[in-house]
């Protein structure tokens, strides 16, 4: 797995090959083990490996498999199918054939059997395309949530797929910037939630989605091949169910996860989420101790080490933290590694834990991204759903839902940009409205608002230093489940994740489990707040861009504006000097 890549001529059936080899070279931090090529009549595949499962030359990309009619299946793959032994056993029965033992394969197999339905059997994280020759298209799909990346460029002359949009741009440089994008960026937070990018003329192939390009006469089409909001249904479980069928779900998600033929370890914040996936994999970890690792915040008041190490002791983890101090050294690297603008600093500490795994030799990490969504443990749903909360969350809760949020950016946006500033209201009212109801708040947040811009930080920071993480929270039957059950299942007064506190009693430390706060995943404000003012006349101050996007900005608004506004001007001027946009 890793990244994947490939280019069409839609003009003549010739292509460049140096179009390729540059869209390879440009995502080899994303795999160290290697690439390959494939060229078909009119267009290039291409592939960076990073080795999991089958080490061997036999899980080589590109990968080709004959058809019993003397065509080819060819596939470039990004991810992992975790239940691909069960799929290879019953393919096996069919009579299949296989010479790996890599799911690279499975898929292959599977494509062949069933088609476009096989996706339904997968359960894991995944990208790939596909060149079936007797078709004469090539067969692409993202995963249920969109956990691996696939972003797409269509213009008259060339179709091309990347992993990473710098891929994309080596091939050719971007149209500009997206306005919509950016205004959502600045007006509402909303970011990679509809298809589009910051990148003109780039989009990303949506999750659950899957496309298949004629090469006959060049078409490109896509459909969703799966909707959460199609496949929740209602349950209605007891108390003790609920937590037994989550516990079992759960359980099942992990040991699946943990398959590998390198080692594995876990990120462990101490919340309640990534301390559930650590004492669970710990238990069922086959090969010796398990690792977890710990980004420690240099701010006291939101440090978590000593919830982590509590769970690092009743587990018997072997555990390793990180403090990362040096976040101005780390920032045009992690800037460029996120190919987009970001909403917060919290992405510098995930970027730590990830070269603390790679310095280790850990390629995979299990982590406990989803929880939140899936078990309704933000903070903002407490009162969007007319739970009081503790009055130290009234303020963080109001402004997450926008309700005080200051709006710095909004008379200048909406003069500049007024169709992109209503268009950004009415998402930001559809979100609002959404809040009313449990189970209709969930289903945006794991589709559009919340999950998408999250799991899009966590892939570039793994992918960046050659580590694999696996989301257990986000196998398909945990989050229907979870999403299914009712409201009093998941929160009780003020108290959130009920159903995911009762079911791990017997797992996670008692005093995880009475928590009432929520960390996460949060950088020393207060430590790296202060380079803030520098960075702003390094790049804010003197970038025509910017003014160009938000008319009038001055050096003086400076003091005027929220940590989280000075922050968005800052990535938003680095990104389009980065990139040179």
């Amino acid at each position: 797995m890793c990244g994947i890549s490939g280019v069409i001529q839609r003009k003549n059936q010739t292509s460049d090959r140096s179009a390729i080899d540059k869209m390879v070279a440009m995502q080899k931090h994303r795999g160290p083990d290697g690439e390959g090529v494939f060229e078909g009549p009119g267009f290039f595949l291409g592939h960076n490996r990073l080795a999991i499962l089958d080490l061997s030359r036999d899980g080589h990309q590109p990968m080709e498999l004959a058809t019993v009619k003397g065509e080819k299946l060819v596939i470039v793959y990004n991810g992992e199918v975790y239940n691909y032994l069960e799929i290879r056993d019953e393919l096996s029965k069919k009579g299949h054939a296989f010479r790996s033992r890599s799911d690279t394969e499975v898929i292959l197999h599977a494509y062949q059997e069933w088609g476009a339905d096989c996706l339904s059997r997968f359960n894991g994280m995944f990208s790939f395309v596909i060149y079936d020759s007797a078709k004469r298209i090539l067969f692409g799909a993202r995963d249920r949530f969109g956990v691996k990346p696939m972003h797409v460029r269509l213009d008259a002359d060339t179709f091309a797929f990347a992993s990473e949009i710098k891929a994309l741009l080596a091939v050719k440089p971007a149209d500009g910037f997206d306005r919509q994008t950016v205004v959502d960026y600045l007006f509402s937070g909303h970011i990679n939630h509809s298809g589009r990018t910051f990148f003109a003329g780039i989009e990303e192939l949506k999750p659950g989605h899957l496309f298949e390009y004629d090469l006959r006469n060049h078409e490109y089409n896509t459909r969703p091949w799966y909707q959460l909001h199609d496949r929740v249904r209602p349950l209605t479980l007891s108390t003790n169910d609920a937590a037994e069928a989550l516990k079992t779900l759960l359980t099942d998600s992990v040991k699946l996860r943990l398959r590998s033929d390198v080692r594995v370890g876990t990120c462990l914040s101490g919340g309640i989420d990534s301390s559930s996936i650590a004492s669970i994999a710990a238990k069922h970890y086959p090969a010796g101790s398990f690792i977890g690792i710990t980004a420690q915040s240099l701010d006291p008041s939101n440090d978590e080490t000593e919830f982590a190490r509590r769970v690092a002791e009743h587990s018997n983890l072997e555990w390793h933290t990180v403090s990362p101090d040096d976040f101005r050294e780390r920032l045009l690297d992690v800037v460029r590694t996120q190919d987009e603008p970001f909403g917060g600093l919290s992405v510098f500490m995930q970027d730590a834990v990830m070269r603390e795994a790679k310095r280790l030799g850990v390629p995979v990490l299990l982590d406990g991204q989803g929880g939140d969504e899936v078990f309704l443990g933000y903070p903002k749903y407490l009162q969007a759903l007319r739970f009081p909360p503790p009055r130290v969350m009234a303020k963080k809760v109001a402004s997450a839902l926008g309700w005080i949020e200051k709006r710095e950016f909004h008379d200048e946006l909406r003069l500049k940009f007024p169709k992109e500033v209503d268009q950004a209201e009415d998402h930001l009212l559809r979100y609002r409205r959404a809040l009313n109801n449990a189970r209709e708040a969930q289903i945006i947040d794991i589709s559009e608002t919340n999950l998408p811009q999250l799991l899009r930080y966590e892939d570039r920071n793994s992918m960046r230093h050659s580590i694999e993480t696996r989301l257990p929270f986000l196998d398909y039957r945990v989050v229907e489940l979870g999403v299914g059950l009712s409201l009093a299942a998941k929160i009780d007064g003020g108290k959130q994740k009920v159903v995911l506190r009762d079911a791990m009693r017997d797992v996670v430390p008692a005093q995880i489990l009475s928590r009432r706060d929520k960390i996460g995943f949060s950088p020393p404000d207060r430590t790296w707040n202060q380079y803030f003012q520098s960075l702003w006349l390094d790049h804010v101050s003197g970038s025509s861009r910017l003014k160009e996007v938000v008319p009038g900005l001055q050096m003086g608004a400076y003091e005027s504006l929220s940590p989280s506004s000075r922050w968005k001007l800052i990535n938003l001027a680095i990104w389009s000097e980065t990139y040179f946009i």
